[in-house]
Order: C-alpha cells, then structure tokens, then sequence
C-alpha cells in the first residue's frame, strides 16, 4: 500500500507557464500493489531475479487533463488505473579484477502495462493504454590507492520507458567519487560529483492513439557536488 503524500493533496493550482497547471486531489485514494519475485544467488556475488507487480489505483504520475476549448492542460494527481510490471534482472556485485580494482554489472528487462480507468475524463481515448518495454544497465568501478585513498566512477543507462499516460526518453548518467579514511577507517572524508555531464534530463510524451499530444522537456541544469 502506497500512501498520497502531501504535495498529491494539496488542491490549489501552481502554474508551470501560462497553459499547464499543476495541482492535487483532496480525496485521492491509496494506491494497491500485489507483488512476487524470485531471486538466486550464485557464488555470492551473481544474482539473477524476476518479478510481477500489478498496482491498482495507481498515482504515481500525474494525470494529464486536456481543456481542448481554452487550450490549456492540467497535470492533476489522481487515481488513474492499473499498471502491470514484469521484470527480469542479473547483477554482478564487487566482483574483483585485481587487488585494486572491483567491479558491479547490472543489467535488467522491465516491461510495463498501463491502463486507465474508462470514467476517467482526461481530453484522451477512453481506457487509455501504454505499453512497452525498456532495458536499464547499470556499472560501477572502485579503485583502491595507497595511503587509504579509493575511487570510482559509476553511471547507469535505460531506454525509454513507458510510466502512466507518459513515455520518458532515455536516460543516463555518471557520477564521480574520492574517499580518504583516517583512525583505522573510523573517520572518512568524501568528495563526489553526480551528473558529470548534466545529462539527466527527464523528458516526457503523451500519445493518443500514436500522434503526439504533450510533451514536456525538463533539464538539468547543476552537476550536483
């Protein structure tokens, strides 16, 4: 069970420009996940899992609601359908190269179903639907240098995916860190930078029957240290 949280509450409106608006539902319900996986392990580092999730009353995303009159679109949290999810995962963790250097793979399958609800009015199809796939690989290198010194670099990839009414483009990112220990490892000292290239930009479409209604492109403008 999946409780609103404040922001998915509140119903006043807050403009993103001067057509789209934004804001809450004073009565939104709980969304209801039931799920099961399986996992194995292998020699204590490989690990390959899968799984299947079905949410109802889902909320995670907000709804899009078209006024086809004025022109203007609201992104209003609401109980929007059900979302199926089934995954397929294999992971490599720490797995040592040399005595100074390790190395965690990951790389995963996740297919997703949405279905909105028929009596939900939203400008789009009734029992809207959006379904697809998408592939996530993850990597990540430490380097262990004298003096207690160790470094690394990590970053993922994923295809598009599809989330809700929404189809998100790729995503990626690498992240930078430097670690000094002192006092035995009792006392350490961390400088890291997320997002080296600034690359970590969610950009969303909406689709209605494959022509495109909506789309709405986020960037990140401050590599985060």
């Amino acid at each position: 069970i999946s409780r609103p949280k404040y922001w998915q509450l509140n119903p006043f409106k807050s403009y993103v420009n001067a057509t789209t608006y934004v804001h809450g539902k004073v009565d939104l319900q709980p969304e209801y996940s039931h799920n099961v996986s399986l996992t194995a392990i292998l020699f204590g580092r490989l690990s390959i899992s899968g799984g299947y999730a079905k949410t109802l009353n889902f909320n995670g995303m907000q709804v899009p609601k078209f006024d086809t009159e004025t022109g203007s679109i609201g992104l209003v949290y609401d109980n929007s359908g059900t979302q199926d999810f089934t995954y397929a995962q294999v992971s490599l963790s720490e797995m040592p190269i040399t005595k100074w250097w390790n190395l965690t793979l990951s790389a995963s399958y996740r297919y997703s179903s949405f279905k909105a609800y028929p009596e939900l009015q939203t400008g789009l199809q009734s029992g809207y639907t959006n379904k697809g796939g998408m592939f996530l690989g993850y990597a990540a290198t430490t380097f262990f240098l004298p003096l207690n010194f160790k470094t690394g670099l990590s970053g993922y990839y994923t295809t598009g995916q599809n989330i809700g009414f929404y189809r998100a483009d790729r995503l990626w990112t690498v992240n930078f860190f430097l670690n000094k220990t002192f006092l035995d490892g009792k006392l350490s000292l961390d400088f890291a930078v997320d997002d080296i290239f600034s690359s970590m930009n969610m950009n969303l479409k909406i689709y209605d029957q494959g022509h495109l209604s909506y789309a709405i492109d986020q960037i990140n403008s401050m590599t985060s240290f």
